[in-house]
């Protein structure tokens, strides 16, 4: 399955694909279609970095 890594690191972070699609400001369709083929390593590396920073986020108002 194209860009595997980025489904696995939203389902152990327990981060729903619309939660990502909210940070990137699209619609979470529009994530869903292009997950559905292969990203370029650049792209990869800036939703990982991404889904940090929301776990993080989620983190912060956690302990609040």
């Amino acid at each position: 399955m194209a860009n595997q890594i980025i489904r696995d690191a939203l389902r152990e972070e327990d981060i729903k694909y619309w939660e990502l699609a909210d940070a990137l400001k699209i619609h979470p369709g529009t994530l869903s279609a292009r997950l559905r083929h292969d990203l370029p390593e650049a792209e990869i590396q800036r939703l990982l970095i991404m889904i940090k920073d929301i776990r993080n986020k989620k983190e912060r108002e956690v302990l609040k």
